[in-house]
């Protein structure tokens, strides 16, 4: 797919296309739709990469998909955070060069990770 994000976003552009156009375009999606694929990190520091997708493409950044993405991988237990003091850290690059990395912190991450939790023990006791 590409060592950078931007490598990635036209990899999957090229590739991947109709499953971005599935996922945010109607009749599934709206205009205000954006989600978020994980990707290998791309800074050492970084838990996870993140390619952002929305209906005009693919953004380099969206900070409220950064947050969701974080919650989501936490409340799945595909990013162990633990003990571990630092917080969640999801990397965005530019041309190899870090351009934003997201720090959400432990406990936006234990708010976010125990709504998903209840949304999803009310699907189910439903």
């Amino acid at each position: 797919m590409g060592g950078t994000p931007t490598e990635r976003a036209a990899w999957f552009r090229r590739h991947a296309d109709p499953l971005r156009c599935a996922l945010v375009l109607e009749p599934r999606g709206h205009a205000d739709v954006t989600a978020v694929a994980l990707t290998e990190a791309s800074t050492p520091e970084a838990h996870a990469g993140l390619l952002f997708m929305d209906g005009g493409g693919y953004p380099r950044y969206v900070a409220c998909g950064a947050v969701a993405a974080a919650a989501v991988c936490v409340s799945r237990r595909l990013i162990l955070t633990g003990d571990y003091p630092k917080p969640v850290v999801l990397s965005r690059t530019t041309r190899g060069k870090p351009a934003r990395i997201a720090f959400v912190r432990d406990e936006v991450l234990a708010w976010c990770a125990a709504r998903i939790r209840a949304h999803r023990d009310a699907k189910v006791a439903a």
